[in-house]
């Protein structure tokens, strides 16, 4: 959303189905399960965990450190602390966390929560085929003649006029990303990539959510085509198996693509993707006060040149409403996307029945996928890669490698803004900053219906990769 900076509102995309070389059965598409209440995202984490904040002003490396070591005293401990911005995350009992709250120091101590980021969802598989392996130019993909999504937003053109976001790194903040993907094998740079949860590694997407959204963002062109195809990504894995993650792992995550690579001379990470999230009541004082850790590590990756972008919300909801709350893509600083799907293949510019929208909330629309009128048809949804580790039921033939699934969501409309995002990075001379990449992309945008809604408009890649 665009304020002093820029931020906005995000959530998962609907798996649907999944194919090589067959489709998926003459059954219709499935309609997301909406979150019936902003509560309902909300689990509980540990009963020990808190998150601490130092007040502003008063949470340089120094205080911070200090503070670890008062909780030592008390018999608390630190599993995490981000001294730059005045945030840790430590396991404390309720008494010492009561003595913490009245030293003068410290702003905030809340119970960490479990969040469901991505919204459950039906999935269904039907007709895999095994897809053999071959070069592409990303025009001679198996399905690229399925893929509208990439068509509308003049990607191909872009192809033709850029360097194809060479050069450049997207971390997908997900679920993992699996590299044994045949359209992802070389895409992932190991080095870069982390997880923060604790049993499960960066290579692997035991769900299917990361390795979908890292391939609309890049590809080798075999089975589909990508918006950046000679960009690669880093897995920073946020998620676990079952879509869900504490504040403080994606907390982590954010500060983590602040320093990736910097730290021996690497290359330095450019754009975030953030294809989760989750509509969380506004009035609640510890959501706010993790809103504002969640907000201080994204201010401090901002800083050292990654751009943020998250997915606008499955809700349905026109976030012009100042009540709604939807993290992360509510913070300063994150670039917020809504979706856009075509209804049998015309209208392709629609916004989506589920896409959250409101200018207020959402900065610009990029395709994401229809479902719910009687005239879809499976080719208004959008195809991306099937992770090879997945353990979703339905999806066992996926293991092979060779398996790709159609979604809907505002998920992977924020993956085809990521993808834009490095064709614009590795295009123009220099590095750009978050600020100078977003208004390329926003003011690149062609203009929808109804601007109080729909925003800056729809992406366009070629116009954006153009921009100066």
């Amino acid at each position: 959303m665009i304020r002093s900076g820029w931020s906005g509102a995000g959530t998962a995309g609907l798996m649907m189905c999944a194919l090589a070389l067959a489709g998926c059965g003459d059954e219709g598409p499935v309609a997301p399960e909406r979150t019936p209440a902003p509560e309902a995202a909300l689990r509980a984490a540990p009963a020990d965990r808190y998150i601490v904040l130092m007040k502003e002003g008063r949470a340089g490396g120094l205080g911070a450190r200090g503070l670890s070591t008062d909780l030592a005293r008390v018999g608390g401990r630190v599993e995490r602390l981000h001294a730059e911005i005045g945030v840790l995350q430590a396991r404390l009992t309720a008494s010492a966390a009561a003595d913490l709250i009245r030293q003068p120091d410290v702003e905030a101590v809340v119970k960490d929560r479990m969040v469901q980021w991505l919204p459950p969802s039906e999935r269904g598989a039907r007709g895999l085929q095994a897809l053999p392996a071959r070069q592409s130019n990303q025009r001679t993909a198996a399905f690229y003649d399925e893929q509208w999504n990439i068509r509308r937003i003049k990607a191909p053109q872009a192809w033709n006029a850029s360097n194809q976001g060479r050069g450049v790194t997207v971390c997908i903040l997900d679920t993992g990303v699996d590299p044994r993907h045949i359209d992802m094998a070389g895409k992932l740079d190991l080095s870069l990539s982390t997880s923060f949860v604790a049993t499960e590694r960066a290579d692997r997407d035991f769900d299917l959510h990361g390795t979908a959204m890292a391939s609309i963002v890049t590809t080798n062109g075999i089975g589909i085509a990508s918006v950046a195809p000679d960009t690669r990504v880093c897995s920073v894995k946020v998620l676990d198996r079952t879509g869900s993650g504490t504040f403080g792992d994606v907390t982590a995550g954010i500060m983590y693509v602040g320093t990736a690579g910097a730290i021996d001379g690497g290359a330095r990470v450019s754009v975030a993707n953030m294809s989760l999230g989750a509509l969380l009541p506004a009035n609640d004082p510890d959501v706010k006060a993790l809103a504002r850790a969640m907000q201080r590590a994204v201010n401090f990756s901002t800083k050292r040149g990654v751009l943020f972008v998250a997915s606008a919300g499955n809700e349905a909801s026109n976030l012009n409403d100042p009540s709604l709350i939807h993290l992360p893509s509510s913070l300063d600083n994150v670039l917020s996307v809504g979706a856009t799907g075509p209804i049998g293949q015309k209208r392709f510019d629609h916004l989506a029945s589920y896409s959250n929208v409101g200018r207020a909330g959402v900065d610009v629309f990029a395709p994401g996928g229809e479902f719910v009128f009687p005239q879809n048809v499976l080719d208004d949804l959008i195809l991306a890669a099937c992770s090879s580790s997945t353990r979703v039921p339905g999806f066992e033939d996926c293991a092979g490698g060779r398996s790709f699934l159609f979604l809907a969501g505002t998920s992977p409309a924020a993956a085809h803004v990521s993808g834009e995002a490095a064709v614009i990075q590795a295009e123009l001379p220099g590095v750009q900053t978050p600020a100078q990449l977003t208004a390329c992309i926003l003011q690149t945008a062609d203009p929808l219906p109804r601007p109080s809604l729909s925003a800056s408009g729809r992406i366009n890649v070629f116009a954006g990769q153009a921009c100066h």
